[in-house]
């Protein structure tokens, strides 16, 4: 989906470790993330470079919430981390 519209000069690496669902209109999430992935590569200086999409689980605790680093366990509607840099 992203490689035709980036440049063969820019490597693009993939690191999806989450198996979540989210609840979104796919075309919409599509879009986020071909936004996001032409920003970062019009960055790039010389648009030579490597540009990584990683989408993992993370676990929030309530105290993580409000600016500490204590955990709690997973919970069903467990938070999702998406880089794109």
């Amino acid at each position: 989906m992203l490689r035709a519209s980036i440049p063969t000069s820019i490597e693009i690496r993939q690191d999806i470790s989450s198996t979540a669902l989210v609840e979104a209109d796919p075309n919409q999430m599509h879009q986020i993330v071909i936004n996001l992935c032409t920003n970062a590569y019009q960055a790039m200086p010389e648009r030579i470079g490597v540009l990584s999409v990683t989408l993992k689980d993370i676990t929030l605790g309530d105290e993580a919430v409000r600016g500490n680093a204590q955990q709690r366990p997973t919970t069903p509607n467990r938070p999702l981390c998406a880089f794109i840099c």
